[in-house]
């Protein structure tokens, strides 16, 4: 897993404008080592569930956008 420090102070600003949309003004409160640790347990997270699902397709299951056209979402 990579260094949750691995994002740059332009991808923070991006993040915390980005949170800012969503959660409001409480946004700007976090400090850049809290966005920077957030954001890099979620990257983690992807990876995890990437792996997952990729492994679910080597055996045959369909990949999720498959499954989602199939029901009409």
């Amino acid at each position: 897993m990579e260094n949750s420090c691995d994002f740059s102070s332009a991808e923070v600003r991006e993040l915390r404008e980005a949170l800012r949309a969503d959660i409001g003004p409480a946004a700007i409160t976090l400090t850049d080592d809290e966005i920077r640790q957030m954001a890099a347990h979620n990257l983690n997270l992807l990876r995890v569930f990437t792996r997952i699902v990729v492994a679910q397709h080597e055996r045959g299951l369909p990949w999720p956008h498959e499954i989602n056209a199939s029901e009409g979402n």
